[in-house]
């Protein structure tokens, strides 16, 4: 009897370790707790998609296959399947909440969960279907004194409304809405910051200004302080270099180097050498260092000369004329 029970024991102990080395061969979920992935943002109408698999969450492990798709959880619990539909597009899998589904749901934020077989992607949906604007409040720009940057923290709670990078949609300034190129704009954690870069600091006075932010489900605004107490050195543009000609059917383009910290360029062209006959003017933006030259007359001799130049307060300074490049249509 006894060496019926301590063969039943060992048998025991055998399916036991049986057990356990099957569970460690079974892979645990990859799941992503720093990032996400976000729908469409939906504003009142229609479905809203999003794409998962050939992108940075995966980090090329291979994980997110269609097939392997287990459920769509939203605050721990599955969401019915009527809600959704999954479909496959290339390598990538699109999950699309339906309009009958988002109807149910109210302006806001939501984080859902797409299962997988091997991963647990976390995704966003914001819905927007009204805009606030608060127009008595301000959030504030540290002061600036003549270098660096200047940065302002949009805290989540403040004034009870969140602020998404991808809710984002522009800054103004005095009724214009400002290059994409003199501000960045970030999130970490729950504060969202907008950092004004030096180059665009650079061209405005002394004294108080004022910014709109907009985003989709709200419009604040933002102040800044500028005291210049030291008198900045201004660096003039250098002469521009590389003036080149291209002759390609029919048509003369014109290239140079391109110089860094400039607002732009300026291209004088003319008749004679010196420049002073039938002058044209034509500008160019800073992120361009090409013309395509038109209006020349067949046969004739033209003159080009090309200049940078920077906006400081308000204040033009130029750079040197380049060396003139001589063009003739044929």
């Amino acid at each position: 009897m006894k060496r019926f029970v301590k063969i039943l024991v060992t048998i025991g102990i055998l399916g036991l370790f049986t057990l356990n080395v099957k569970a460690d061969a079974i892979p645990s979920k990859v799941t992503f707790v720093d990032s996400y992935l976000t729908f469409e943002v939906w504003q009142g109408q229609g479905s809203s998609s999003v794409s998962i698999g050939d992108d940075y969450l995966t980090k090329n492990l291979d994980i997110v296959k269609f097939d392997e798709f287990e459920e769509l959880q939203y605050e721990g619990k599955m969401v019915e399947k009527s809600h959704f539909t999954v479909t496959k597009s290339g390598l990538n899998t699109i999950i699309t909440l339906k309009e009958d589904y988002l109807k149910t749901l109210k302006d806001g934020d939501y984080s859902f969960e797409a299962v997988f077989t091997k991963a647990i992607i976390p995704l966003k949906l914001h819905i927007v279907t009204h805009k606030v604007n608060l127009t008595d409040a301000y959030f504030t720009f540290g002061a600036w004194a003549g270098s660096g940057t200047a940065i302002v923290n949009l805290t989540e709670g403040m004034f009870s409304y969140e602020y998404y990078p991808e809710l984002f949609e522009g800054l103004w300034y005095k009724g214009e809405k400002l290059n994409n190129s003199c501000y960045i704009i970030r999130k970490f954690q729950n504060v969202t910051t907008i950092i004004l870069k030096e180059e665009y600091l650079m061209t405005l006075s002394n004294g108080e200004h004022y910014f709109t932010a907009e985003f989709m489900n709200v419009r604040v605004k933002l102040k800044l302080k500028i005291n210049k107490s030291i008198k900045v050195k201004v660096k003039k543009p250098v002469k521009v270099k590389k003036v080149k000609k291209i002759i390609k059917k029919k048509k003369i383009k014109v290239t140079w180097k391109k110089q860094k910290n400039v607002t732009g360029y300026e291209i004088k062209l003319g008749t004679n050498k010196k420049l002073t006959k039938n002058i044209k003017i034509i500008k160019i933006r800073k992120n361009k260092n090409t013309v395509i030259v038109k209006g020349l007359k067949k046969n004739k001799k033209y003159y080009l000369k090309v200049r940078a130049y920077k906006v400081i307060e308000g204040k033009k300074y130029w750079g040197v004329w380049s060396t003139s490049t001589t063009l003739k249509k044929l």
